[in-house]
Parts: C-alpha cells; structure tokens; sequence
C-alpha cells in the first residue's frame, strides 16, 4: 500500500539534516551555512545521477523496466456498471460495444464517453478503429493490484464513492515514464479489461489504464533533471508544481444539446454537493484523458491540490 506520510517524512529528516550540518551563529551566518550544504547536496546528487544514466547506456542488457513482466488482478466487487440509460444496448456487465454507447459518459467513477474511450484505446495499443468500436470487449474498475516479477506488489484505486475510508473517495497521482527521461503525471481514473482481441495479439486479455494528465504550472520556470516544474527556493530540492492539462478546445460531449439533461438523468455528479455540483461539470469540460499501458506507470506520488489556483504541489521522494 502507498504510504502518503513517507515524502513528508522525508522532507522533514532533509530540513533536520541540513540544519544539523549547519553552522550556529548570526541568522545571516547559519543561512549561508544552509545554503552551502544544501548546493554541495545537490551537486553530488547530480554528479551521481549522470554517472548512473552513463553505466546505463553503457549496459544495454540492463534496459528491462519496460519489458518487466506484470500480472493485473482485479476484483469483481470493484467492477464499474454503465449507467440505466445505456445499459440496454450493452453486453451484460460489459461497456461493449463502444459503439453502442456514442457521446454518453459511462459512469460516475470514470467520466469519459464511449467514443472518447475506443479512440484513446485504439491509439495507444495501436488496433483499429473498427475493431475496437465493435469487436472488443470492456470492462471497467475501480482498483486493481499490479504484482511485478521482482515481488513488488501496489495498489491502485480511482473511484468517489467505492474507497473503504475517506467517505469512499480516492484518486491516485502516478508517475508516467514519457521516454528520453522524461517523467509526467496523471490521475488515475479507471482500470480495462479487454478480451476478443484482434487476430495478431498473442495474448487472450489485455489491460491498460486511463488517466487524466497533469502539466507543468505556469507559476514555475525551473526544471530538473527528469524535465519536471521545480519550484524556487526553498522549496526546490524537493517539490514540483503542476496543473490540470487541458484540451485546445471543449470536448465534445460537452459541445452536444440537451447534455445537461443527460448527465442529469444518469445521476454522475449526485457524489457532488449540489453547490458544487456546476464547478464540478466546468472542471471537466476541457480535461484530457489518455489510456497508457501499465509498464509506463512508475510509482505512486504525493500531491496536495491547493483550492485557490488548483494546482497540485508534488513531494519528492528522495531516497
């Protein structure tokens, strides 16, 4: 399970070391002894970093995060159902075909529409439009546990009403690997399972995650060595910002008449208070959602969302 006090823990054992190593005396003398310390840190840190990528591309053989085997288990207490109005033209406990669905939302916990979903699939496993919009078969979850080769177990939960404690709500952060060493972030929003693949997937099921991504902040200049947001000092060691990403323009079921009765009758922002429920609806309408495969999630991160600008400050795990 993702522990959420360890970054934080963290962060305060980096403050205490720094100010143990620090020189005691004038305030302007133990700042500058401070900032000494904390820059022969990070120097180090750096050079450490850059000799590892260079043993790394000098070994090739050791290139095996995204090859890793992984086995997804998901529970059917923590299946997704589709709502009442769509359910009909649906295979029984399926959100199959995605045709059937067209530019309805297909439900509560995950808020993208039907054609929205076998687009993104389509794209990221790289199958046919065709096949997916009426061949495939999916099922939504609200959890599921990735278990890797190496015994490495976690959990992964994205729901608002089906979480045992927070009053049912939780909605994971995740590290993206974006390749070249680049690192983005998204949050989770629902877990597939697909079977009647096409004819050229060796495999009988497959599984993939849909996110909703996150960009850097507009408020910070500076980037790290994984090309994420950096905040300025003091909070540069060890913190990033990041905002909602957003579409150039309003996705399209928003864009559709009589949306506002629809979403009304399949009830899928009732979790929300009823004052809140409109700032809800217009957080969404440019919100950009993507399926990535399980291999290019790289761990869980701590991100508190700040209620006046909405952008979430992220805490480094420094180990």
């Amino acid at each position: 399970m993702h522990d959420t006090c360890a970054p934080e823990a963290c962060h305060k054992l980096i403050c205490k070391m720094a100010m143990n190593r620090a020189r005691k005396g004038t305030e302007g003398s133990t700042n500058v002894s401070i900032m000494k310390w904390l820059f022969r840190r990070l120097t180090w840190s750096h050079i450490i970093r850059q000799v590892q990528k260079t043993h790394r591309v000098s070994v090739p053989i050791q290139k095996t995060r995204v090859s890793e085997p992984y086995k997804v288990i998901v529970s059917e207490s923590k299946m997704l159902h589709p709502s009442d109005a769509v359910a009909p033209t649906l295979l029984p406990y399926h959100f199959s075909p995605l045709r059937s669905g067209q530019h309805d939302f297909m439900c509560n916990d995950t808020r993208v529409t039907y054609h929205e979903l076998g687009t993104l699939i389509a794209r990221c496993m790289q199958w046919t439009p065709r096949h997916v919009f009426d061949h495939l078969r999916v099922r939504l979850y609200c959890s599921a546990r990735v278990q890797h080769s190496s015994g490495e177990s976690r959990s992964y939960w994205a729901t608002e009403s089906q979480y045992p404690w927070s009053r049912g709500r939780r909605r994971d952060f995740v590290e993206i690997d974006l390749g070249g060493g680049k690192i983005g972030i998204g949050q989770l929003t629902g877990f597939i399972e697909m079977d009647n693949l096409p004819a050229n997937e060796p495999k009988v099921k497959s599984h993939a995650v849909i996110i909703r991504w996150l960009e850097k902040s507009s408020r910070v200049q500076g980037r790290d060595d994984n090309d994420r947001p950096v905040c300025d000092y003091p909070l540069s060691s060890n913190h990033c910002l990041w905002q909602w990403c957003k579409t150039p323009t309003n996705r399209h079921a928003y864009r559709l008449r009589g949306f506002g009765g629809r979403v009304a009758a399949q009830g899928l922002w009732n979790h929300v208070r009823a004052q809140d429920r409109t700032e809800a609806l217009r957080s969404e309408i440019r919100a950009r959602y993507d399926v990535v495969k399980y291999d290019n999630i790289i761990r869980h991160v701590n991100v508190t969302i700040d209620p006046t600008t909405q952008h979430m400050l992220q805490t480094l795990q420094i180990v």
